[in-house]
């Protein structure tokens, strides 16, 4: 499984795209799962791949402007370049509607203009749903809004045994605090995504990275992907972050935009 940190940033950081990731299942025609789609997101997918086809289903953990308002665009675009292949957009039952006024709002032709088919997968909390070689799992989290966190699951393609019996997982937390639902989402993840939005301060619906990191511990993440760090300090915070991590002995990384990881 290979993801793509298309963006790494808070809602207003003006030098880093807002946070966003892709997520490749790395077989053959492998599915490509593309984690929320922010106003600042979507030119960070089209300079790591303009086909209009490339994109198989979008994720929205909630609706915030840095994490929902690229989707009109991406939507124009992708039909202004003839794509024909269904395109699924995963979200709360609660988003559909309001998801698709944004996107008249935008452009308010789009829906009657679609050249490919268009299906909304509505999650809750607890749903369990398959999506080409993966399955995906959701929990909430704390933040200002209701926001689902995701679980994504790969069997390994090895002929092996053992290996086949050995899943890869990856989570992304979207926005906001954990809750024990999306800790016990995290569990044995090869990789955990999280919003970090400081280093030890509280900050109403966002994560401190003093608390998340005992929660790592405790759900036996493997590796800590810190990104949505507050703007203001970024750079203090980010030597604070780094030490404090290096001092617990954590497997963690900061990402930049366009990196690349795999597990």
């Amino acid at each position: 499984m290979k993801i793509i940190h298309l963006g790494t940033g808070d809602a207003f950081n003006e030098k880093l795209p807002n946070n966003s990731h892709l997520v490749i299942s790395n077989s053959v025609s492998g599915t490509k799962l593309l984690l929320d789609c922010g106003y600042s997101a979507l030119a960070q997918l089209f300079k790591y791949n303009p086909d209009p086809s490339f994109v198989d289903a979008v994720f929205i953990s909630h609706l915030h402007a840095d994490h929902y308002f690229g989707i009109p665009a991406f939507l124009r675009r992708i039909i202004a370049d003839s794509r024909t292949k269904k395109l699924s957009i995963i979200c709360r039952r609660e988003n559909k509607d309001q998801i698709i006024e944004l996107v008249k709002l935008g452009y308010s032709e789009t829906m009657n203009k679609l050249t490919f088919p268009l299906e909304f997968i509505e999650v809750s909390q607890g749903d369990e749903i398959t999506l080409g070689e993966f399955t995906l799992r959701f929990a909430e989290t704390k933040h200002n809004i209701p926001n689902l966190a995701i679980r994504i699951e790969k069997n390994s393609a090895s002929k092996n045994k053992e290996d086949r019996r050995r899943k890869k997982i990856f989570c992304y937390s979207g926005d906001g605090n954990f809750t024990e639902s999306s800790e016990e989402l995290y569990k044995n993840a090869d990789m955990l995504i999280h919003e970090v939005f400081t280093m030890d301060k509280d900050t109403a619906g966002h994560g401190k990275l003093t608390t998340i990191l005992e929660m790592c511990s405790r759900a036996k993440v493997k590796k800590l992907g810190i990104t949505h760090i507050n703007r203001k300090n970024y750079e203090k915070t980010i030597h604070e972050m780094i030490r404090s991590c290096d001092e617990a002995k954590v497997n963690f990384f900061i990402p930049e935009p366009l990196d690349e990881s795999e597990i």
